[in-house]
């Protein structure tokens, strides 16, 4: 009687063809990930804003779970130790969010700005961020910062 060869596979070559398979699965994953973190967004005034994805929306109390304001996420090109710089960047796309803080009946704001990630498997990323409150007039000013420059609802974008 003539026996047919074993067609099942070793331990060894099993486990090679595991490893294999899980490298090429992990390299076309990254490939074909979505290549977009954020929304490219241009505002009236022309400043082009990559607004991440999943970073717009109400912040919520840890505590009391109450609504405390909206949060705006966003990625900037801008080194996350050069605060000054970031600042005058937050200020200049706050007077939009502000409208649709108000719209939405918000009385704060977060603006955080986010580094692009970097990193290959874990990526690792940094941030700042501005707050805005508005006070009992209407009238809005960054939190923390007394020579930051204040908001009031009747005032256009400049």
């Amino acid at each position: 009687m003539v026996r047919r060869n074993d067609r099942r596979m070793s331990a060894p070559m099993r486990r090679n063809v595991l490893i294999i398979a899980a490298i090429y699965a992990l390299l076309t994953s990254a490939a074909c990930a979505p290549a977009s973190r954020y929304k490219l967004t241009t505002l009236p005034s022309g400043q082009r804003v990559k607004i991440l994805n999943r970073g717009v929306g109400p912040i919520y109390s840890n505590t009391t779970h109450k609504v405390l304001g909206l949060m705006f996420s966003y990625e900037t090109d801008i080194s996350i130790t050069d605060i000054p710089k970031l600042a005058r960047e937050a200020d200049s796309i706050f007077p939009y969010v502000r409208e649709l803080a108000e719209h939405n009946g918000y009385d704060a704001v977060v603006l955080s700005a986010n580094a692009a990630p970097t990193g290959f498997g874990i990526h690792r990323t940094g941030g700042y961020r501005f707050i805005y409150k508005r006070d009992d007039s209407g009238g809005w000013s960054r939190v923390g910062d007394p020579g930051a420059p204040n908001y009031h609802s009747d005032a256009g974008h400049s």
